[in-house]
């Protein structure tokens, strides 16, 4: 088994305009392009929420490799346009750390499938119930 540790970056914007989003197609090549280029880097998923928001969720292998990516040119660029233009309205970023394996709740897509060929794990079991809260 892998000791290699995953780390999950989930960020959005919402998205003003159709402006906004033109200048968000236009610069997307070239963003995937570096964010592929980077050593580390694991897998993406560009995501649609309602009609005003995209995110993007990366994997990356540690922390060194995507702070290489967010530190790099063209992802500097894209955020430099997004507030300087004011294209978009507000977001998220969240980072997490995989410490082990296990199935990712929110689509019930086994890590193995996602990560196929990426990395080796053995997933954890299912936890099963609910915690349970005693009052005191």
């Amino acid at each position: 088994m892998s000791e290699r540790k995953l780390i999950l970056v989930d960020g959005a914007s919402h998205v003003r305009g159709l402006r906004g989003w033109w200048g968000l197609i236009r610069r997307w090549p070239a963003m995937r392009s570096e964010l592929k280029g980077t050593n580390g880097y694991v897998a993406h998923r560009l995501y649609l929420a309602g009609s005003t928001t995209i995110g993007l969720m990366t994997w990356w292998e540690s922390r060194k490799s995507l702070m290489q990516f967010a530190h790099g040119e063209t992802h500097h660029e894209i955020w430099d346009w997004a507030v300087k233009e004011n294209r978009t309205k507000g977001g998220w970023l969240a980072t997490y750390e995989l410490a082990g394996g296990g199935p990712l709740w929110g689509s019930g897509t086994p890590l193995t499938d996602v990560f196929a060929g990426h990395m080796e794990f053995e997933p954890a079991a299912a936890p099963t119930g609910c915690p349970v809260h005693h009052k005191s």
